[in-house]
């Protein structure tokens, strides 16, 4: 169980990266349509997503008495509905300002670097108190690393969708 979820999250952020890798500097920050975020955005959103996790795995947590996978369906009917559009949370809209694309991919691949370090030598059925989704109650840590690559699956096929509209 604990290796197939490192497996999904590693999985999941190479493909985000490889789907981010595609688009050139202009296309990075170019908006493909009305409404829409530029590839940056995209990355920038799911790197301040990201950004304060492994504080949230190494801090305050109890034992869980739960499945530590319990919420994974409540996670997936979330974000691989791909027809259901959501209003991200203020704290981690993307910025407006153009961005370079190697210095973003450089991040981005470090953050999820640190949060993979960070989750492999702790107990994964702990659960997490210090931040919760809004909605979702306390997750796992297991949890917690489920959450972000269906968080990372749902934005690589932004990126995707985004990548056709620039090319064609």
């Amino acid at each position: 169980m604990i290796q197939q979820a490192i497996n999904e999250y590693k999985t999941a952020t190479d493909n985000f990266l490889k789907v981010l890798g595609m688009f050139n500097q202009q296309q990075f920050n170019t908006v493909p349509f009305e409404g829409s975020w530029t590839p940056a955005q995209v990355a920038d959103h799911m790197l301040k997503s990201q950004w304060g996790l492994p504080q949230v795995l190494t801090g305050n947590t109890k034992p869980a008495d739960r499945k530590p996978d319990a919420g994974n369906a409540f996670i997936e009917k979330i974000f691989l509905d791909f027809s259901a559009k959501y209003k991200s949370l203020e704290f981690i809209l993307p910025t407006e300002e153009p961005q370079d694309k190697t210095e973003v991919l450089s991040k981005y691949n470090a953050k999820s670097e640190e949060i993979r370090q960070t989750f492999e030598p702790l107990d994964p059925t702990d659960i997490c108190l210090d931040f919760e989704v809004p909605g979702s109650g306390p997750f796992t840590r297991l949890e917690w690393l489920h959450f972000v690559a269906c968080h990372t699956i749902r934005h690589t096929h932004q990126l995707e969708n985004i990548h056709q509209v620039l090319v064609n």
